[in-house]
């Protein structure tokens, strides 16, 4: 007697689309709960596939699937918005793919964190629906959100050591990365790699205090988004082991724009 066969399904953002044999793919999915699940779209890379259009990167989608022993198999996937794409827009794809690559770095198989997907999809959807140059300050807001959410929040208003609150009237502020955060006066000969600019820690704090739509009209300097970037960068290495190329190009990619306004 054969077993009945069980079905999932629900509601999720494709985070990544891996090529599998000649027709088929692997696409894992950052489902509402926040939790991951990778499974086999047979026949996807078809072009009369009825998943081609559907489970393209980023996509929220309404999913259904076989269980099986290894992977479940795809058996619907319907978008939620057609409209919500930046095919088409290359710098729009890039802070799009910052967001994909740590969402799938920070989620977990079986492990529910709701409050995450709801950032991430925030963020998503709000890069679809503002100007290509806005949305490189809200990839920058998610991926400090992000990891802050996951509980590696740098510590900038105290003293990473002591616990004390620091001068924040000066013009900069000593920082260990390894400390993980400012420090004080009295414990600055422990150890210090560098120094946070005031303007620096004002465009991280409203990055960190603003909803994306907020980011949508903000002005802010250009020059202070590579910062940014870096600051992440080395961040996310050092504490998560965590190398995003999309963001080392994002930085790349802010220099050539910075350079090209000031010529």
């Amino acid at each position: 007697m054969s077993k009945q066969q069980r079905y999932i399904s629900g509601c999720g953002i494709v985070l990544k689309r891996t090529k599998l044999k000649e027709t088929d793919m692997i696409i894992t999915i950052l489902c509402e709960d926040g939790s991951l699940i990778s499974m086999v779209a047979k026949g996807a890379r078809k072009p009369q596939s009825v998943f081609a259009h559907a489970i393209e990167l980023y996509a929220t989608i309404r999913y259904s699937a076989r269980a099986t022993s290894q992977l479940a198999q795809l058996t619907e996937a319907l978008p939620v918005n057609f409209k919500e794409t930046n095919r088409n827009d290359y710098t729009k794809l890039l802070t799009s793919s910052i967001v994909g690559d740590l969402a799938q770095h920070l989620a977990q198989e079986d492990l529910a964190f709701e409050k995450f997907y709801a950032l991430t999809h925030a963020a998503l959807h709000a890069i679809v629906h503002t100007s290509s140059q806005q949305s490189w300050w809200i990839a920058a807001a998610y991926v400090l959100k992000a990891y802050s959410m996951a509980g590696f929040r740098p510590c900038l208003t105290h003293c990473c050591i002591c616990g004390s609150p620091l001068q924040l009237t000066r013009n900069y502020q000593r920082f260990s990365c390894n400390e993980g955060g400012c420090l004080c006066s009295a414990c600055q000969s422990c150890s210090y790699e560098h120094t946070l600019s005031y303007a620096f820690l004002n465009c991280y704090w409203t990055l960190e205090t603003s909803t994306f739509a907020q980011l949508s009209d903000a002005v802010l300097e250009l020059s202070l988004l590579k910062k940014v970037f870096e600051f992440e960068s080395t961040w996310l290495s050092f504490h998560l082991s965590i190398t995003l190329k999309s963001l080392r190009l994002a930085s790349h990619d802010i220099t050539a724009l910075a350079r090209g306004r000031c010529s």
